[in-house]
């Protein structure tokens, strides 16, 4: 099954981190399957240490493209039909590929998969397992941040609105229905797996979390070397980019006002409460937006041309609606 398996790992100054997550998986694995390792830092040690591991090709980067962009870059030297995206902040003791390779065969509606993860730095808590959409646009994990009590119903298999691109598995020909695109450059970080999922629904595929062998996820080990802004504003832009584009006019309608009511809320309470590192983040994201108008018309004519499913009937599929509570909180 794992020889028919292309793994990216988008790294950035990770040396140490990155070596365990070969060595895990050679460990689980036994026979590496192909795996392309991108560079973001364009680092000499990552290089060599990369050429230590058989079937492991080393891309590097002139600049830190992200993990948008990093995996776009090391997509087209993937030569196997199913391609997984793995954080480099990951180690596997036992491989769930296999089964999430399985998943996919037995289930042809069933575009993305997600297998589970725990959190080791979190006394080993589950990391989401999927996400579900609300009425404000703010996503909503499954069991994120939850210990692990009853495997049966926290690790059911169901469709969801999307997962997480820590581990995440599709094959190949899904990107014909999405015009060839994986994500889109100008995302480089946040988002761009939320993104990714919307378009497969809208192209009439699911998204699916798989209860499978969990792997350790050490979570944040990249994000945490940059500026909370810079990456709060890049989220929030690239939020607005996806809703702009995905939803049809009814989407919009329902779900936008709302999205912008919560940002007003939460950049007034920052105010009042002397955030002005998030207030700083909130006036990055329109000048970050506007960058990508002309990107965003193209895609836009492009999504809504080929739909295959309308906002009233997706909702009914991926929406839930948390009490005032759940917003509160996020």
């Amino acid at each position: 099954m794992l020889d028919r398996l292309s793994i990216i790992i988008v790294t950035y100054n990770n040396g140490e981190i990155l070596r365990q997550c070969l060595n895990s998986l050679k460990h689980s694995c036994g026979v590496l399957p192909e795996i392309i390792v991108v560079d973001n830092a364009n680092d000499s040690a990552t290089k060599l240490l990369v050429a230590e591991y058989e079937n492991t090709k080393y891309i590097d980067v002139k600049e830190n493209l992200g993990f948008a962009g990093g995996n776009n870059l090391g997509l087209p030297y993937c030569t196997i039909d199913y391609i997984l995206l793995l954080n480099d902040d990951t180690i596997i003791d036992e491989e769930p590929f296999s089964d999430l390779i399985k998943y996919l065969q037995e289930h042809s509606e069933v575009g993305v998969v997600q297998g589970t993860m725990l959190l080791p730095n979190c006394e080993n808590k589950l990391d989401s397992c999927g996400t579900f959409l609300t009425p404000f646009g703010i996503q909503k994990n499954r069991y994120f941040l939850e210990a692990l009590e009853n495997p049966v119903k926290q690790l059911e298999t169901l469709s969801v609105f999307s997962v997480k691109g820590a581990l995440m598995l599709f094959h190949r020909e899904l990107l014909t229905c999405l015009n060839g695109v994986l994500f889109y450059d100008d995302f480089k970080s946040y988002y761009e797996e939320t993104d990714f999922c919307h378009r497969v629904w809208l192209a009439g595929r699911e998204v699916h979390f798989v209860g499978t062998k969990p792997i350790q996820h050490l979570m944040g080990q990249t994000s945490r070397k940059f500026a909370q802004s810079e990456i709060w504003s890049q989220y929030i832009a690239n939020i607005l980019f996806s809703f702009n584009t995905l939803f049809d006019n009814y989407g919009r309608w329902y779900i936008l006002p709302r999205f912008y009511l919560i940002n007003l809320a939460n950049f007034l309470r920052s105010i009042v409460c002397f955030k002005w590192g998030m207030v700083s983040a909130y006036f990055k994201v329109f000048p970050k937006y506007k960058k990508t108008a002309a990107l965003r018309k193209k895609v836009r004519k492009q999504i809504q041309s080929a739909r295959v499913i309308s906002d009233r009937e997706l909702f009914k599929k991926i929406m839930v609606k948390p009490s005032l509570r759940f917003y509160f909180k996020h």
